[in-house]
């Protein structure tokens, strides 16, 4: 049952715009072990793909169904009981969800962190580059806008 609350949470994850269950997943603990079911679903699939019937059966025997089915069960749920309310929410009060999902990727941040064995200088200083990239890239507007920023004039120049 916690695993498919965990697909469930992957899912919701899954319909907004910019945020990935991957991040739920590492949140959550179980991304290891998912990264790891779904690669065994992949060489079974490749192989049933190449006609390798007998090597597809073998790999499909090495992935953790136990694990997978209730994730992935879970996050099907959640995208089709979920994906209209989700929509509404980011229609109707996009600050208040962008703020739960950008907490979200804050703790996925933190959980990472602590993963780095030997933290270094040039981790915070990658870490810090790609914050700065994301928020000038997400700053971007998709409408037309009459006075774009110096950065936008540049990249259009390019």
């Amino acid at each position: 049952m916690l695993l498919a609350l965990r697909g469930y949470a992957i899912g919701t994850a899954d319909l907004v715009p910019g945020v990935s269950g991957g991040t739920v997943a590492l949140v959550s603990g179980i991304y290891p072990r998912l990264v790891s079911a779904v690669y065994a679903g992949a060489r079974s699939a490749g192989r049933a793909l190449k006609g390798d019937f007998r090597g597809a059966r073998r790999a499909a025997g090495r992935v953790d169904w136990w694990f997978l089915a209730p994730v992935v069960l879970g996050a099907a749920l959640a995208v089709v009981s979920l994906a209209r309310v989700v929509e509404d929410l980011l229609r109707d009060h996009p600050v208040r969800t962008a703020a739960v999902f950008f907490g979200l990727i804050a703790g996925s941040v933190w959980v990472a962190w602590r993963i780095v064995r030997e933290p270094r200088i040039l981790h915070g200083v990658v870490a810090g580059l790609v914050g700065i990239g994301s928020f000038v890239l997400f700053g971007l507007r998709s409408s037309v806008v009459a006075d774009p920023g110096w950065y936008v004039q540049c990249v259009l120049h390019l």
